[in-house]
């Protein structure tokens, strides 16, 4: 799933001219756009002026009525971040992502945006999220996620990662290069040594396991495929050394069996 279709449609057509514009690598004109995004052209060069606003070192250009972009991949990723800060829909579902629980009244209030329109938009992200047993559950003035832990796991990971990558390291109560440091420790029992991009994305799966471990959501047992703990007592080994590794994170047996798939 693409997280970018539950956004509003405003954020949506920004990131999407954005990527369009770097994935392509080549200058875009206006009437090239707007074809491509299916909108009118005086709308497109609104969002293109957007963007072209928060690129701080002028990397989003525009010459005449053309827009190219030429900065690096990291600068990309910061002006997506850029975008994406923008977004009041954007930040409920981080603050989904982050807390067990988010109130209704004090997010609209933080994010200026009416009671009333934040539940359309809670109901057109759950018609998305329907296909997948997922939906955002209000219940007493309070939001959170519904649904199987895998499948939540898997959401906020799907949401954090792309969103912010190696540009800023969103959980605030949990210090990055000691979970890094516990990432490097489990590769090294398993044998493996993937490039440093790969490391801090385990880490956000690591600090997603974590995070979720001490709000004191756990996986049951019977949400793991059939074949894990076969899986698992088959390395049997690298099974106990990582048992050790995650306990100092106080992570469940069903925790390190899901990180071991």
């Amino acid at each position: 799933m693409d997280f970018y279709s539950l956004l509003e449609k405003t954020t949506r057509l920004q990131i999407t001219i954005l990527d369009t514009i770097y994935h392509s690598n080549k200058i875009w004109s206006i009437e090239q756009l707007a074809e491509f995004t299916a909108c009118d052209k005086r709308s497109v060069q609104n969002y293109c002026e957007q963007v072209r606003t928060l690129s701080i070192s002028d990397q989003f250009r525009k010459e005449g009525r053309n827009y190219l972009f030429l900065g690096t991949n990291s600068d990309f990723q910061e002006l997506i971040l850029s975008i994406l800060k923008r977004s009041p829909i954007f930040h409920l579902l981080k603050n989904l992502c982050l807390d067990s629980k988010v109130t209704i009244a004090e997010f609209s209030e933080d994010n200026n945006i009416s009671e009333s329109i934040l539940r359309r938009h809670i109901t057109r992200i759950n018609q998305i999220l329907k296909k997948y047993q997922l939906q955002i559950k209000t219940k007493k003035g309070e939001m959170y996620f519904k649904g199987s832990e895998m499948q939540i796991r898997y959401l906020i990971y799907l949401i954090l990662w792309p969103s912010y990558r190696s540009v800023e390291w969103p959980f605030a109560s949990i210090e990055f290069h000691q979970l890094f440091s516990e990432v490097e420790d489990s590769f090294a029992i398993v044998h493996q040594k993937p490039n440093k991009i790969k490391m801090i994305e385990w880490s956000f799966i690591l600090a997603v396991t974590y995070l979720r471990s001490q709000q004191g959501h756990v996986i049951p047992a019977k949400e793991l495929p059939d074949f894990s703990l076969d899986l698992w007592n088959g390395f049997e080994k690298m099974a106990e050394e990582l048992t050790t590794n995650y306990k100092r994170m106080r992570f469940s047996l069903t925790d390190s069996m899901f990180l071991f798939l």
